[in-house]
């Protein structure tokens, strides 16, 4: 059996592994739910979970006015639902955000070792 050293490397290894299952699993469908719903975020930026764009998300995200204000009145988007979508969507970058920060605190940890 692993001991030591290299047993906290393997365990570092399998929470990697779900943190990066997780990672893909919410960016894609984040991707999705700006796609069908808030897809003029791309008119501005590239992808969504750049620096800027994030901020920007996440700042119309909490808005309670009616439409999301990147959205165009002449908008081909999904406009039923939006509600719950704004809310999704806040939990997903939310959840996005926290793994993040676990992947970083684990290879600050992996670096120390």
């Amino acid at each position: 059996m692993f001991e030591g050293v290299y047993a906290e490397l393997r365990a570092a290894m399998t929470i990697s592994e779900f943190l990066n299952k997780d990672l893909g699993r919410i960016k894609a469908k984040t991707q999705k739910n700006i796609d069908k719903y808030f897809f003029e975020l791309f008119k501005c930026f590239k992808e969504w979970d750049g620096k800027a764009a994030l901020s920007l998300l996440k700042e119309q995200l909490e808005r309670k006015v009616g439409k999301f204000k990147l959205l165009d009145q002449r908008s081909v988007g999904i406009t039923e639902g939006i509600e719950i979508k704004r809310l999704e969507l806040s939990n997903l970058i939310a959840q996005y955000e926290l793994i993040k920060k676990q992947r970083k605190a684990k290879s600050c940890y992996m670096h120390a070792i």
